[in-house]
């Protein structure tokens, strides 16, 4: 089995943050205004920092490569003409996932799944003269 690709890298990185929001309310009780707050019912309020930490690594967030990259599928039979009425295609491949389990995007797994075949190189071409699909 070949390695996966990995295309991108995000880092999920977390700051704890304390800060004080000051709320200025009419109401008639301290409970009448608490619950206010609480609601969200009020507009007029500042917000003040107090603290912030120092920032911490939490995850890493790989994206793969697709090995069907620009390729498509289809249910249709490969005698139906290119073009005509009977003839579509039922998706085109992602070109990237972020499940490290996977072995492909969902796309490609669904149309395997549903047993729908990989698009020719003449479909492929087809809609790419005719669409602009991106083929390589």
């Amino acid at each position: 089995m070949t390695a996966k690709k990995v295309v991108n890298k995000e880092y999920l990185i977390t700051r704890k943050v304390i800060m004080i929001e000051y709320h200025m309310v009419e109401a008639n009780s301290e409970a009448e205004a608490i619950r206010m707050v609480e609601k969200g019912g009020d507009e007029d309020y500042e917000t003040h920092y107090l603290e912030h930490y120092k920032p911490k690594f939490d995850s890493m967030i790989l994206t793969y490569e697709c090995p069907n990259i620009h390729n498509g599928w289809t249910d249709v039979a490969l005698d139906v003409v290119i073009g005509s009425f009977g003839w579509h295609y039922n998706s085109m491949c992602d070109g990237v996932y972020q499940d490290k389990d996977a072995g492909m995007c969902h796309h490609c797994a669904e149309a395997l799944a549903n047993g729908y075949r990989p698009l020719t190189r003449y479909e492929l071409r087809y809609l790419s003269d005719s669409y602009g699909v991106v083929i390589e």
